[in-house]
């Protein structure tokens, strides 16, 4: 029995503080190159640059972007206007995934090509504090097999490609699941 999906409805009061929770973001800084493929359940970014996270003491790479609109996750009982998603991987150990998400705000912008380039590391927020929980895909097979770090802060998109495709061509969105007897962490 799957007790353990994804997304959810992240409620701030009940978060556990971890102080000392370590999450490196080692991004490529400027504007990066993608290639743009295009699945069942919607479009995927995969970089040409080398992008890991480390969370704790695992190490993980980048294998591909997307976005969704609405969000997927909810804080408080309320919906963000768009999320990103970096999807991570450790091939140690048997497959483990760290996604990456970021509630983003979107500006005006125009077109509905996937871009090929943006600038990935534009995209975080500048204070690093977070929200952790395990949990699953949130697209079909729904593995349960997903370490989420999803960033407290909202992230304007400034540049009016990406802003137009997120806006019209981004993935749909997974209602939140039940959170179950899972804890979700806060950084800070």
């Amino acid at each position: 029995m799957a007790d353990q999906q994804s997304p959810i409805n992240i409620i701030d009061r009940d978060a556990v503080q971890v102080y000392g929770s370590r999450l490196d973001v080692q991004w490529s800084r400027g504007v990066q190159r993608f290639d743009v493929s295009v699945e069942a359940d919607g479009h995927r970014f995969h970089p040409h640059d080398r992008n890991s996270v480390r969370l704790g003491a695992d190490q993980f790479h980048l294998e591909n972007v997307h976005f969704h609109r609405p969000s997927e996750h909810w804080v408080d009982g309320a919906r963000q206007e768009a999320e990103l998603h970096a999807v991570h991987i450790r091939a140690d150990e048997g497959v483990r995934l760290c996604v990456l998400a970021v509630f983003l705000t979107v500006e005006a912008g125009g077109g509905a090509e996937p871009p090929e380039s943006f600038d990935l590391h534009a995209l975080l927020p500048g204070d690093g504090s977070f929200y952790r929980y395990e949990g699953s895909l949130t697209t079909p097979g729904f593995d349960e097999t997903v370490s989420w770090v999803v960033m407290k802060d909202r992230v304007p998109v400034s540049d009016a490609r990406l802003a137009g495709f997120i806006r019209t061509r981004s993935d749909k969105a997974r209602v939140p699941q039940r959170l179950n007897r899972r804890f979700v962490l806060s950084s800070s």
